[in-house]
């Protein structure tokens, strides 16, 4: 077996050439949900997954984002959240948020790694879809969502989204 050649310098540089910014085309993957060391321009800190310095990186586009998370253009969808796992080298869960429309239709909207699945990580899930959709005046309303038998994710859900 080869050794592993990743370098979190590498993620880090990559996810800097591909963050969100005003203008960016609506077909252009990007990333958020992790830290940055606040300079102009912006670099991402990526945690160690340790339990004080998690791991957190989302991904989506802004054309997913105004077609599945606008209320406009909700018309009685179903908001899913799930988690992946043992796809990723460290074993971080793969979260999955997307919508289903009346004909059984699943349209994914952001996928996220993160090191661990407690309520803090999920509220940041959360609050980082809610931060990027206010970013690009999306009006984001969430009034039914489907998921697992979680708990911390249950606990986040009704934080972020009370009432839901």
């Amino acid at each position: 077996m080869a050794p592993r050649k990743n370098k979190i310098e590498d993620v880090e540089r990559y996810l800097a050439d591909h963050l969100y910014f005003p203008t960016i085309d609506p077909n252009q993957p990007f990333f958020f949900g992790f830290l940055t060391d606040g300079k102009p321009q912006q670099s991402p800190i990526i945690g160690n997954g340790s339990q004080n310095n998690p791991v957190r990186i989302y991904a989506t586009t802004l054309k997913l984002l105004h077609l599945n998370c606008n209320t406009d253009n909700q018309d009685h969808s179903l908001f899913h959240i799930d988690g992946m796992y043992k796809i990723t080298i460290e074993n971080y869960p793969l979260l999955v948020f997307g919508r289903s429309n009346p004909n059984r239709t699943l349209h994914p909207i952001v996928f996220g790694i993160t090191s661990k699945e407690e309520k803090e990580d999920f509220i940041n899930f959360f609050e980082s879809i809610k931060f990027v959709c206010r970013l690009f005046n999306i009006n984001f309303i969430l009034k039914f969502m489907m998921q697992d038998a979680q708990i911390a994710c249950a606990s986040a859900l009704n934080a972020c989204f009370p009432g839901v």
